[in-house]
């Protein structure tokens, strides 16, 4: 509050700034944001503000890694949903060489679902592909249970983006990438090195309700697929056999 009063006034009751009249608003704005910082931000705003303010370039001045908000899942299911990291997924309308960044990633502190097959009928010996074949791409796509769950008021601001997966094709894993607005996290976005998101990076918890998914299968095995367990551990299982529950992400 004594920071934001030295540019205007600010009512903490309604959490409003009124600018002081001769404000060089242009070359303070920045400023102002980072006063932000410190003031749980995030869940007081809709998610038409979020998005509009991030559009402008304010999200990485507003808000921090690890910031969290809540959302109503369904009718009756609270979950709460945190910032992973500023401009790190490229979104699907980019041109060929010339990458755009989606301004928010966030992931789901919790599961919104349970005991979900990750394939219809496992990863087979000849042939593979997640997005054909995997349970979670249809649960998560447009059309699916968990994506009509989620509220309107955010779906309506999430944005296409572009996330690589790995195929079994022909005996051989090769790289391929779809286009969604819901995604499991892969293993390399948790605990690789170059595609690691910020959060996970600066030594984030992966420990969340019960275990769930990645979108990663094991190389070494046609039928393992990778999981973290209710520690936070990673593990490769079967998939034609286990189930685990769903913590998406998703791009603002």
């Amino acid at each position: 509050e004594e920071a934001f009063n030295t540019y205007g006034h600010f009512d903490s009751t309604n959490h409003t700034l009124t600018l002081n009249a001769n404000l060089p608003v242009e070359s303070n704005v920045f400023r102002i944001v980072a006063c932000t910082k410190n003031y749980p931000l995030l869940n007081s705003l809709s998610w038409d503000e979020i998005d509009n303010l991030s559009s402008r370039g304010f999200a990485p001045y507003l808000f921090n890694i690890g910031d969290t908000k809540q959302l109503l899942i369904g009718e009756d299911q609270i979950r709460r949903v945190r910032i992973i990291d500023f401009n790190k997924d490229v979104l699907a309308t980019s041109r060929k060489g010339d990458s755009q960044y989606a301004n928010i990633t966030f992931e789901f502190t919790g599961l919104v679902g349970n005991d979900y097959w990750n394939n219809h009928n496992g990863i087979n010996s000849k042939n593979h592909n997640f997005i054909e074949d995997s349970n979670l791409h249809d649960v998560l796509a447009p059309n699916g249970y968990i994506y009509k769950r989620l509220p309107n008021e955010l779906m309506i601001h999430t944005k296409q983006v572009i996330k690589r997966v790995k195929i079994f094709q022909d005996n051989q894993w090769i790289d391929a990438s779809y286009t969604t607005q819901l995604f499991p996290l892969s293993f390399e976005e948790i605990a690789g090195e170059n595609e690691i998101y910020s959060y996970y990076k600066n030594g984030g918890s992966r420990k969340k309700d019960d275990s769930y998914w990645l979108r990663t299968p094991n190389q070494g095995s046609n039928k393992q697929i990778y999981e973290v367990d209710h520690r936070g551990i990673i593990y490769d299982v079967n998939s034609v056999y286990s189930q685990n529950g769903i913590a998406p992400g998703f791009c603002i």
